[in-house]
């Protein structure tokens, strides 16, 4: 068995770089990966009148993803106050988790859906909340219309005639 590459980096590496292995599978996918960006590049670069490149390095290529990785998390994990959603979700759930012995998925899972509504539904909807003389939540809005719905439901079955009654004909 061969230790290719292992503890035995390149001569000509830079001090403040680090070789890693890579399975055969994760460098062809970097590869395309690496195709792809140097499309792009070469794209712009025509466009500004500089010549096309004809590769990229993985480094390079390794560079660009950790780039847009972190550009992401900047710009879609963290909040206004600054913290990292799923941080803040993590130690939320290992309290949980810790605390009563497991999460409990199961049970988790089976009490929100979510639906989706016509976004004049859901102004009119917002509107019935400020309209609540105290602060609630959408969801206590939703349930309190679907309360009332379940009355006038009730209200309307108890005026129609029971079925054992004599009915008028039609």
């Amino acid at each position: 068995m061969s230790k290719i590459g292992h503890n035995n980096p390149p001569q000509d590496r830079k001090v403040e770089w680090k070789s890693i292995s890579v399975n055969i599978w994760s460098y062809k996918d970097l590869q395309r990966i690496g195709e792809n960006i140097l499309q792009k590049k070469n794209c712009f670069r025509l466009l500004n009148g500089d010549p096309p490149l004809k590769k990229l390095s993985i480094p390079y290529v390794i560079d660009v993803l950790i780039t847009d990785k972190i550009m992401a998390m900047n710009s879609l994990e963290i909040q206004d106050n600054g913290r990292n959603i799923w941080e803040q979700t993590e130690k939320k759930l290992l309290r949980t988790y810790n605390s009563k012995g497991g999460l409990k998925l199961r049970k988790m899972m089976s009490k929100y859906h979510t639906v989706s509504i016509r976004k004049k539904n859901f102004k009119d909807l917002q509107e019935i909340q400020k309209a609540i003389p105290i602060n609630v939540s959408l969801n206590q809005t939703i349930e309190w219309l679907i309360k009332i719905g379940q009355k006038q439901i009730n209200i309307t079955k108890s005026e129609l005639p029971n079925e054992n009654s004599s009915r008028i004909p039609k």
